[in-house]
């Protein structure tokens, strides 16, 4: 099994609040997906609720969806009244999943290889699956298949 860091959690993100006492969460959205982009390797379009109340502890969920529509939940909890915001989403790290696969499967085939996989959104539930591109030194192509093995995000693949 190959781990691949499936939860991301994020601190200290801070939104605006306004006049009435609301969290900004369009400043909110933009963190996020920009987060993403850099610690997943997929571009998102984050969703939230257009009304949130300022509240400490007070949680909400947002959606980020990549370009293929796939979507998760993004848990969001308000820090303080202040409009710090902490938030976590539950998906593989496709960085890190094809970084993981190029080792093992070259070492598997016994010659360098390339992994390329989609920047899409995969979440960690047992059983889910990301199909990604083997190209060896010798332009040979396969594909390997990886599957979530168990909630902390580890992947077992298989060559195709």
């Amino acid at each position: 099994m190959l781990a691949a860091m499936a939860l991301l959690t994020m601190a200290g993100c801070t939104a605006s609040i306004s006049a009435g006492k609301a969290v900004d969460t369009a400043s909110i959205e933009t963190q996020i997906a920009n987060d993403v982009q850099a610690s997943r390797g997929v571009a998102v379009k984050v969703s939230c609720p257009g009304k949130v109340k300022v509240e400490k502890g007070g949680r909400f969920t947002c959606h980020a969806t990549d370009g293929k529509g796939n979507s998760l939940p993004v848990r969001a909890t308000q820090k303080d009244d202040k409009g710090h915001i902490t938030w976590n989403l539950q998906a593989l790290n496709i960085p890190l999943v094809m970084r993981e696969l190029t080792k093992s499967v070259g070492q598997k085939v016994g010659t360098p290889v390339e992994v390329a996989c989609p920047a899409i959104l995969v979440d960690t539930h047992l059983g889910k699956q990301i199909e990604c591109a083997v190209t060896d030194q010798h332009g040979g192509a396969r594909n390997v298949v990886a599957t979530v093995e168990d909630d902390q995000g580890n992947i077992s693949w298989e060559l195709k």
